[in-house]
């Protein structure tokens, strides 16, 4: 863990004072070599090649506040330990207030609980800031905040705007119909038009001797005989009968001795019956169970199954969390992936069964983020520890749809588990009710 927050502590400062030379070292091992750079370079050589392409440049200059910076395009923002570094004249902040700010700019191009990243300079008078308002220094208080607010997240949305990355309507499209026209090389054809010579609209005719009925099409003559027939065919019709087919006792019985009922409530318990008890759930606790008592025996196995992918997944990472991937890679190998380590890069080659490639990049930012994980000198219990962090980043979700052969197999398989009561991380999974229990509340 003193690693993790050097590391953080180490990324402020390099950030703040781009224009000086930083060197890190952990054991002997080189991690950052940061030469004297622009901003926009001290966040590439911080954070992976990659992140360049992710940037969207913000500058705003105003009497009262310079801003300058990047923001990451929505579509590349981790969903967990998101980046997000605020620089006041050259020294690290935290504040909500701005950060809410940032976070409004990006409405409507964020998932719910995504939070947005990003690297902004702010750069003001000193006179209009207070910096000792906490004993680390990292909460200011501003002298005009709200302008600021305001500024801040017009600067944000501007840029996001201007970089093509906000939605925007097309009033220049022609809102008319493409349609395909393949007749140029055909010739017309003109109709023709039949006109009956001797019709006189004005001649009269008499049409009192016309017989009634006479303007209709004649009838089938048979209609009597099939309408016989369907007369005798309603007055031997026997409704019982009918009804003993559809409803018969003996196969009502049957369905319900062998399906079980699984009720899903609320998208985050499943519902059934044990014996003569109600059985209530926790989906997401129950799929930790099962996962986590997967993952270990995998550890210990010789052989792991693994999908092997037909082109190869590059994903890119930091220097940092390079170190931090190397110092697991034994453990992410145990369970099925399997990569090469390319400087700042992981070529990908095969993951687990039940992963699919576009969870891979979060997957990996969740389970590094733990440092616990890596630093630990038991084996036995950095297997644990991994073991329960990727069971959780795994597991199913509270909303998520499961079919109904996914919620049967869970419950088989938590009941075949280890322990079926207990999450690992020590959560009830589950609850029973009996009649008396109900009776209760009645």
């Amino acid at each position: 863990m003193e690693l993790r927050h050097i590391i953080d502590e180490f990324h402020r400062v390099a950030l703040a004072h781009p224009n000086i030379h930083f060197y890190m070292y952990n054991n002997g091992s080189e991690l950052f070599n940061l030469p004297v750079s622009n901003f926009r370079q001290r966040v590439v050589n911080l954070f992976g090649v990659k992140t360049n392409e992710k940037l969207v440049p913000i500058e705003e200059e105003t009497p009262v506040v310079k801003i300058s910076g990047f923001v990451v395009k929505p579509e590349h923002v981790k969903k967990t330990k998101p980046l997000q570094f605020l620089l006041v004249n050259d020294r690290f902040i935290r504040s909500r207030y701005l950060n809410h700010a940032i976070t409004l700019a990006y409405e409507g191009l964020l998932a719910s609980q995504v939070q947005p990243e990003y690297f902004i300079r702010l750069e003001m008078n000193p006179a209009t800031i207070d910096i000792n308002i906490h004993p680390t220094k990292t909460e200011i208080k501003f002298e005009d905040e709200h302008t600021i607010y305001a500024m801040l997240k017009s600067a944000v949305k501007h840029a996001l705007g201007q970089f093509n990355v906000m939605p925007t309507l097309d009033f220049e499209k022609d809102a008319s119909v493409d349609i395909p026209y393949s007749y140029k090389e055909k010739l017309p054809v003109f109709p023709t038009i039949s006109v009956d010579p001797n019709f006189n609209p004005f001649k009269a005719e008499s049409k009192t001797n016309l017989p009634v009925g006479s303007y209709m099409k004649k009838s089938n003559p048979t209609w009597e005989s099939i309408y016989s027939g369907l007369q005798e065919a309603v007055d031997t019709f026997e409704p019982q009968v009918v009804e003993s087919r559809i409803f018969t006792e003996e196969s009502y019985e049957l369905q319900s001795a062998n399906t079980k009922k699984i009720i899903s409530f609320g998208k985050k318990y499943l519902i059934t019956t044990l014996g003569q008890e109600v059985l209530i759930i926790n989906i997401s606790r129950a799929h930790q169970r099962v996962l986590y008592d997967e993952f270990l025996k995998k550890m210990e196995a010789t052989c792991v199954a693994s999908q092997q992918l037909m082109f190869p997944l590059e994903i890119s990472f930091s220097k940092s969390d390079i170190e931090r991937i190397t110092a697991m890679k034994s453990l992410f190998e145990s369970i099925g992936f399997m990569f090469d380590i390319q400087q700042d890069n992981l070529l990908f080659t095969g993951i687990p069964l039940h992963v699919s490639d576009n969870e891979v990049a979060d997957l990996f930012h969740e389970l590094i983020a733990n440092d616990e994980v890596i630093f630990t000198d038991q084996e036995e219990a950095q297997k644990i520890a991994f073991a329960k962090k990727i069971s959780k980043s795994l597991a199913f979700r509270t909303g998520q749809n499961l079919t109904d052969e996914e919620q049967e197999t869970l419950i088989n398989r938590l009941f075949a588990s280890s322990e079926s009561l207990v999450s690992p991380f020590g959560k009830r999974i589950y609850t029973t009710l009996t009649s008396n229990d109900l009776d209760k509340y009645f």
